[in-house]
């Protein structure tokens, strides 16, 4: 028999070239698809701890909500409190009072008009009254006007009610000083 004929068909034991860069950029293809999918699992695994985040701070906002209800009477008794001391305050530094401004609307009234309400408001003074006779109302009218703490007076409705023997004025001044409300 004869002799055994060996064929090699790999080029000798050394790479070339192509060979070494192909095998390189292999090896380096595997790593970097390995720490690709290392980026992606630990960006996976970050999101659940992400959304475990987000749900304890959403009951935690909904156990706040529940406080801020439960307060929410308090609060707003105390900021009503506060709005009231503001206004007494307010009040205390103006220098026309309500109680001195009713009081002296009064006394230039007795005997001209009777009253069928007074209001102060803010700025503004509304009267309703009956009136015997023009010349009085004039003279009301007129004293009114002169009052230091008026600004201005105006009569927005006057009726002459013959069957009860009165003149019927609606009456509004403006003041100097606006009064807290």
């Amino acid at each position: 028999m004869g002799k055994n004929v060996s064929v090699n068909l790999l080029r000798g034991q050394e790479k070339g070239f192509l060979e070494k860069f192909l095998t390189w950029s292999l090896g380096i293809g595997r790593v970097i698809l390995m720490a690709t999918e290392i980026i992606a699992l630990g960006a996976f695994l970050y999101r659940f701890s992400l959304d475990r985040q987000i749900i304890d701070l959403n009951e935690k906002i909904k156990q706040e909500q529940r406080v801020v209800s439960l307060l929410k009477p308090q609060e707003d008794q105390y900021r009503g409190l506060q709005a009231r001391i503001a206004s007494i305050q307010l009040l205390e530094a103006t220098k026309y009072k309500p109680d001195t401004l009713f009081v002296d609307i009064i006394q230039r009234a007795t005997g001209k008009l009777s009253f069928t309400s007074i209001t102060i408001t803010g700025g503004l003074i509304k009267i309703d009254a009956n009136a015997q006779s023009f010349p009085a109302l004039n003279q009301f009218l007129t004293e009114l006007k002169d009052y230091d703490a008026i600004k201005s007076v105006s009569l927005d409705s006057i009726e002459n009610k013959t069957s009860q023997a009165v003149i019927s004025v609606s009456i509004t001044a403006v003041l100097k000083e606006v009064l807290p409300q």
